[in-house]
C-alpha cells in the first residue's frame, strides 16, 4: 500500500522510520479459537475464524509482538536476520493485510 502524499503520512512515515512508532493493534471480533497449554503452563490462543475490522499503527499496542516498518526497510530487517522466523511471519502479515485491503476496497467499489 502506498500512502497518500499528505503531511500526516509523512510525518507516519518519519515517526516510524525513527522508531517512534513501531508497532500496531488489531480490532477484531472471534469466530472460532481454541487454547492450548504449552509446556511452562503458558497459554496459547489460536484464532481459527473471525472478522477484521481495523489495522492502526501506534506507540502502545494490545500484543508487544506486533511490528511496523516502512516497507523499504523489510528487505533489509530480512536480510539481517535470516534466521530468525519474524521476516517470514511479517511477510505473511503483510500479506494478509493486502488482501484484506483490497476486498475492502473491492467492497466499497475503488479498486
Amino acid at each position: 500500500m502506498i500512502p497518500p502524499e499528505n503531511q500526516w503520512c509523512k510525518d507516519l512515515k518519519k515517526s516510524i522510520e525513527r522508531g517512534d512508532i513501531n508497532q500496531c493493534s488489531f480490532a477484531f471480533s472471534t469466530k472460532k479459537d481454541e487454547f492450548k497449554t504449552d509446556e511452562e503452563g503458558g497459554i496459547h490462543r489460536t484464532i481459527l475464524d473471525g472478522k477484521l475490522y481495523d489495522v492502526s499503527i501506534v506507540t502502545y499496542p494490545a500484543y508487544e509482538e506486533t511490528l511496523v516498518v516502512v516497507r523499504s526497510k523489510v528487505e533489509k530487517f530480512k536480510e539481517e536476520n535470516e534466521e530468525n522466523d519474524r521476516p517470514k511471519k511479517i511477510t505473511d502479515i503483510s500479506k494478509k493485510l493486502e488482501k484484506f485491503l483490497e476486498e475492502r476496497r473491492k467492497k466499497n467499489g475503488k479498486q
